[in-house]
């Protein structure tokens, strides 16, 4: 929770103190009119997918929560919008303040480069750091929602009984088979390659679940128009 609260409390600074000089310069937003190949716009839609796949993560903690049905759904549309709000408003800052030429060369440090203009070398460095956090608090949840499920279908001989062997206190032998496999993965493959891959699995698994709910609707109580 602390370490979230200063990720977004960084953002938070960097976009106020960029909205007070884009509104007392009297600044106007710039267009830019950029041609994408139908190969780079599947490439962004699965880098967005793949960005808003972790609020199912939440759901994995409804056991350790008072009356979920209710914190679980708020947690889910509160954390949306917020997350929504901060990316939208990103945006602006980076197009706002950066030249599309410049952004195309800087893709991956465009809102640290950008954190520096606005406020000096301790942007830079802010944003840096707030990046550093954003990758600690997504494994952390990523790991705790594998692990969780994982465990689950251990214990319903789904998956092999090592899943849920003890390893070093709470953690299991499947666990240090996933974090294996999954270091693997990183240092064996491109970057965009692993989010294009890592979003069909989603794609396919949140189908499933759709899938699974609709037939399971009456226990579960579901919407069916929604579904």
């Amino acid at each position: 929770t602390v370490l979230v609260a200063v990720k977004l409390g960084i953002l938070a600074l960097l976009i106020a103190a960029a909205f007070y000089g884009f509104v007392s310069h009297g600044a106007s937003y710039p267009v830019h009119h950029l041609p994408v190949s139908f190969k780079q716009f599947m490439t962004s839609v699965g880098i967005t997918f793949f960005a808003y796949a972790g609020f199912g993560v939440i759901t994995n903690a409804a056991a350790d929560v008072k009356n979920p049905k209710l914190t679980i759904a708020r947690a889910i549309y509160w954390t949306l919008t917020i997350v929504i709000l901060l990316y939208i408003s990103l945006a602006f800052v980076v197009l706002a303040n950066m030249p599309m030429a410049q952004l195309l060369k800087n893709a991956n440090t465009a809102v640290a480069l950008v954190a520096e203009q606005i406020l000096g070398k301790a942007g830079y460095v802010l944003i840096y750091g707030a990046a550093i956090i954003a990758f600690m608090t997504g494994i952390s949840a990523t790991f705790f929602s594998i692990f969780r499920i994982s465990q689950a279908l251990a214990q319903d001989g789904v998956l092999p009984r090592f899943y849920e062997r003890p390893f070093l206190g709470k953690g299991s032998w499947g666990n240090l088979l996933t974090i294996g496999v999954t270091a693997w993965a990183t240092a064996a493959f491109d970057f965009s390659a692993i989010v294009n891959f890592s979003s069909a699995a989603f794609l396919v698994s949140y189908l499933a679940v759709f899938g699974a709910n609709w037939l399971l609707r009456e226990k579960t109580k579901a919407y069916p128009p929604l579904v």
